[in-house]
């Protein structure tokens, strides 16, 4: 590329419609001057009739007054943006909270494991939709780069009025005035930079937004290995206690038969000893034996028909 081409494509991008328009700046240039001291418009023409210096203003305004105009137009955007983003996340994470805890109280067969699953799975969703970017960031660095744009602007002015123009001869600028603009244009630079860096960290990469779906399902796995131990914890329970009532029955049927066969060796030892005329005593005695051993048969019948009617009942 030649010198001419190269300079007519620089000219091409300054005066790009694209940009901030030349117009624009330099009437924000010529308020500075007014700001500055400079309130004669012969002064401020041949101030910008010097060569570079207007171009120099109308730096110094791109970087400072049109961008704190283009800030202020954004600003309201972001921050409706922000706002739609923050009552929806609110609403959507009472909602999940309020519709788990009544699923919870509703539905019985339903595990707090399971709701934890559940809010896991939605809330990983949430996540992901919101890695796609940062209003609250965007926001924050708009709203700080129009700050320091304003403060650097307005300090610039305090400093640097009634001191534009050079007393010792024609009309213009002071080598210090010209060296403290520049410094300002690449100070100016500087913020808009940071608030660009702010402005694209916020968007995610297709990397980072697989990680945090993969973080998300991550969280679900884990839940889900927490549900089935769990439910693993429970049927190791209930067959514990299945083959618990099933042992007591069987020791009560066991104890049943035992009493049984006693109570029937009584009264055939009482048939035997009515059979000898035996003595009344003896008739007693042995009667009253009968009599607790019924007793003990009665207690084990209640104590296996409960038995029979609890968690084991349905495996008989």
């Amino acid at each position: 590329m030649t010198a001419t081409s190269r300079f007519a494509q620089e000219v091409r991008v300054w005066d790009d419609e694209s940009r901030r328009q030349h117009d624009e700046g330099l009437r924000a240039g010529r308020e500075l001057l007014t700001h500055l001291g400079v309130g004669d418009v012969g002064d401020q023409d041949r101030l910008l009739a010097i060569p570079g210096f207007e171009r120099l203003l109308v730096r110094w305004a791109i970087e400072f007054p049109c961008n704190v105009e283009w800030y202020d137009k954004k600003i309201p955007v972001q921050q409706l943006y922000y706002d739609i983003s923050r009552v929806l996340a609110t609403v959507l994470g009472v909602a999940i909270v309020v519709g788990t805890t009544a699923l919870v109280f509703w539905k019985k067969d339903v595990t707090t494991a399971q709701v934890g699953v559940l809010a896991a799975g939605i809330f990983g969703v949430l996540q992901i939709v919101a890695a796609g970017g940062d209003p609250k960031a965007r926001l924050g660095g708009f709203r700080k780069a129009r700050a320091d744009l304003k403060e650097a602007m307005f300090t610039f002015a305090e400093t640097w009025a009634e001191r534009v123009l050079d007393p010792a001869g024609p009309t213009r600028p002071t080598p210090d005035f010209v060296m403290a603009l520049l410094q300002e244009i690449r100070a100016g630079r500087k913020i808009s930079r940071d608030e660009r860096e702010t402005f694209f960290g916020t968007f995610k990469s297709p990397t980072e937004i697989l990680g945090a779906a993969n973080a998300a399902v991550e969280a679900v796995r884990g839940r889900r290995a927490e549900l089935a131990a769990t439910s693993k914890d429970a049927k190791a329970t209930e067959a514990s206690q299945e083959q618990a009532a099933l042992t007591r029955i069987k020791e009560l049927r066991g104890k049943l038969a035992e009493a049984t066969a006693q109570k029937e060796a009584l009264e055939d030892k009482k048939v035997r000893l009515k059979a000898r005329q035996a003595a009344t005593a003896a008739l007693e005695g042995l009667q009253s034996q009968i009599e607790d051993v019924e007793t003990e048969c009665f207690k084990t019948r209640r104590l296996l028909a409960l038995a029979a009617n609890g968690d084991a009942a349905p495996s008989l």
